[in-house]
């Protein structure tokens, strides 16, 4: 096998339609396509001039058979890109590879950092970690359910009619709100009332007022157009109160980040209208994303499900290091924790 590295920009533009081909025939996530990656890329890493590019495509033969959408960060930690905003990292693979042997031919990388790994990744069924010096952690979670087509909560059949019930209560409280679902064959992006919802979260100290910056806006922006994202949005005749941003591909919905006023429970009525409206035409797979939010789980009754982190490291003291550091952060946390209760 041969590997070529992709270093800028201008390449990575030009494997559009290798990479499509690919993608298109694997089961893969919303998060491996070439316009979440590209766009991720140009519009929130591209300008940290200490971050590399580094995508490896393996051949064999002339054909493609795997890439792996990885970038070098400034302490040169090998990353998926964008992966702290990427509910599920991985490769794409068509054909089994040495990745041990890929991964050692690259150079100036101090450790390799894979997050968010879910248990069917293709880069745990190609690492062995055995050769390495590691950490696997899990730290983190996700959650979906599965819906054949039919009435929503009815097509829902772990859910007890108490819940049923309080899905009524809450459609009822909201009966003079509307449901609506934006693509970008019907809508325009909806900038205005986009900031004008994100502008309400931060001042009402729900969200920090990094929330939304101007680069993950661009790019969120840039998937609706390429009709990769839709958007959940729940308005009266006042306002907009609630907007979902969803990632989409064939059947699977992906609720990844959520807007909302201070109207009660408006997040969890718009998740029910947008999964009522989706699954009254057909099977669908509805994913919460990462997190478990209370609120998610107590109404929803999902499947959940451990998401994997990797830390591989090329020596015994960065190894130490990067446990001690965690036992500390971990400290803190608990800390943290049993102060604001």
């Amino acid at each position: 096998m041969k590997i070529e590295i992709i270093d800028n920009i201008n390449k990575f533009s030009e494997i559009e339609s290798k990479w499509n081909k690919i993608y298109d025939i694997g089961n893969y996530t919303f998060f491996q396509s070439f316009h979440y990656n590209f766009y991720a890329w140009k519009n929130i890493l591209f300008e940290d001039s200490f971050n590399k590019l580094n995508i490896i495509l393996v051949y064999h033969e002339k054909t493609i058979v795997a890439i792996c959408p990885f970038y070098i960060d400034k302490l040169k930690r090998l990353r998926f890109i964008n992966d702290i905003h990427t509910d599920f990292c991985d490769i794409l693979v068509t054909k089994k590879i040495e990745f041990n042997s890929i991964l050692k031919s690259l150079n100036f990388i101090n450790s390799y950092s894979f997050i968010n790994l879910n248990k069917n990744s293709h880069l745990l069924k190609t690492i062995d970690l055995n050769e390495y010096n590691y950490v696997k952690k899990h730290q983190s979670f996700f959650s979906y359910i599965n819906l054949k087509k039919g009435n929503f909560p009815q097509n829902h059949l772990i859910l007890k009619s108490k819940q049923k019930s309080e899905f009524r209560r809450i459609a009822k409280k909201h009966i003079n709100s509307i449901h609506l679902v934006l693509s970008a064959s019907n809508y325009a992006f909806p900038i205005n009332e986009i900031n004008t919802l994100r502008n309400k979260m931060i001042n009402a100290r729900k969200r920090k007022t990094s929330f939304l910056n101007l680069k993950i806006l661009k790019l969120i922006e840039l998937l609706y157009i390429n009709n990769e994202l839709i958007i959940s949005m729940i308005k009266n005749d006042y306002c907009v109160q609630a907007i979902s941003f969803v990632l989409k591909k064939d059947n699977n919905y992906l609720f990844w980040i959520d807007m909302y006023d201070s109207s009660k429970m408006i997040n969890i009525f718009n998740y029910i209208k947008f999964i009522s409206k989706m699954s009254s035409k057909k099977d669908v797979n509805i994913h919460f994303g990462r997190g478990d939010y209370f609120y998610k789980l107590n109404n929803f009754k999902p499947k959940i499900e451990n998401l994997q982190h990797i830390y591989i490291f090329f020596s015994n003291l960065d190894l130490f290091y990067f446990k001690i550091k965690n036992m500390i952060l971990n400290f803190i946390r608990k800390v943290y924790k049993i102060i604001n209760r």
